[in-house]
């Protein structure tokens, strides 16, 4: 068993995401606790307006549960499975809705996997809820409810005398998600960045390299971005598995100030390629 997730605030973007039948056969409202409405963009909506009494950006909590091929379990155990999962985040009794996804697979046979969405504010104190360590929370729940169902055991990554170097970190699922629609696999931007990086000497002979592949480079709000040919913004840390401070030495040759912004990057090619 696998659970992704973390906190998130583009409510939008997941009711989108999770009504989108292009990849799944179907999707199945599971469950709603502590929510009014009949629409996933009404749940959103109301977990936003909570929200907005407080300082809180991320203001709910997405996991999603994916079993290995040819396993399933049972409406009861998909529902206790949630259960433990909220209470090892620490949202026990928080307003929560589940979404059931069913895929079908090359060979035919259907596949599940659930998400849940969890409001992260504590309506009584109008505080958020922690999020943090979510990942080992995650990874823990995984442990737990592999023994729980007795599923097939999946080695955590995350320990610390694991075997091998950690796998490659997945596209972030937003990241997933434009891909599939522009074509741009985050994937394959990552690995010509980083062979671009590797013939590159300096921080403008790989901004030369990047333009001639067809991207732009760009200053965004946390640094050096990458605008790619369908006006997608990259971060250049994460593009190239750096370090922030790394990428900064890496670039002192290039001057932010002389670089233009997210939009004018957009206007001036990275959109139109």
């Amino acid at each position: 068993m696998i659970i992704e997730g973390g906190s998130y605030s583009a409510g939008w973007w997941w009711a989108k995401h999770v009504q989108n039948t292009e990849k799944n056969e179907r999707w199945q409202v599971m469950e709603v606790e502590g929510l009014s409405g009949s629409t996933i963009e009404e749940y959103f909506k109301q977990m936003y307006a909570v929200s907005k009494g407080t300082k809180c950006t991320n203001y709910f909590e997405q996991w999603n549960i994916n079993l290995a091929k040819g396993e399933t379990l049972t409406e009861p155990q998909w529902q206790e499975a949630h259960e433990i999962a909220r209470k090892n985040h620490g949202l026990e009794g928080q307003p929560f809705f589940r979404v059931r996804h069913t895929k079908r697979e090359p060979d035919g046979s259907l596949q599940e996997h659930e998400h849940c969405f969890t409001l992260r504010i504590d309506i009584q104190r109008m505080k958020a809820i922690s999020d943090s360590l979510t990942a080992q929370i995650r990874e823990q729940t995984s442990r737990e409810l592999e023994i729980r169902y007795t599923l097939q055991r999946v080695k955590s990554v995350l320990v610390p005398n694991r075997d091998g170097p950690r796998p490659e970190r997945r596209a972030k699922k937003y990241e997933r998600f434009r891909g599939a629609q522009s074509g741009i696999d985050p994937h394959g931007v990552d690995r010509e960045a980083r062979a671009i990086k590797q013939r590159s000497d300096n921080g403008q002979s790989f901004k030369a390299g990047l333009e001639a592949a067809g991207y732009v480079l760009a200053v965004g709000r946390r640094g050096f971005v990458i605008v790619d040919q369908a006006g997608d913004i990259h971060s250049l840390s994460r593009r190239l598995g750096m370090k922030v401070a790394e990428v900064r030495a890496f670039m002192a040759d290039v001057d932010p100030a002389t670089q233009g912004g997210v939009a004018e990057a957009r206007q001036s090619g990275g959109a139109e390629g």
